[in-house]
């Protein structure tokens, strides 16, 4: 499989996304404590997230991305990325 070509909206929001605080270093960790195990319960978690977790959901799909091709493509489809917005604005 070829690598994704993305429209210059959503590679615009993954280039801002680097430039806030919700980058979470150590991700995989803080998803492993959370005990998520797939995308799924990941995605289950966004709803009640810390600021911590929901950082660390969306560095999860936007550095993963180099690894699974596609899989931003997938977080805008199953609303993943929508679903962290949105709770984002609610804790903030």
């Amino acid at each position: 499989m070829s690598y994704p070509i993305y429209d210059k909206t959503l590679e615009g929001f993954v280039h801002e996304f680097y430039k806030t605080n919700l980058i979470c270093y150590d991700y995989l960790d803080v998803i492993e404590k959370s005990g998520a195990s797939n995308i799924d319960e990941m995605n289950d978690l966004i709803r009640d997230a810390d600021l911590k977790l929901l950082g660390a959901i969306l560095t999860y799909y936007i550095r993963q991305e180099r690894f699974e091709d596609g899989l931003w493509e997938e977080a805008v489809k199953n609303g993943a990325f929508l679903s962290i917005l949105n709770r984002y604005c609610e804790i903030k």
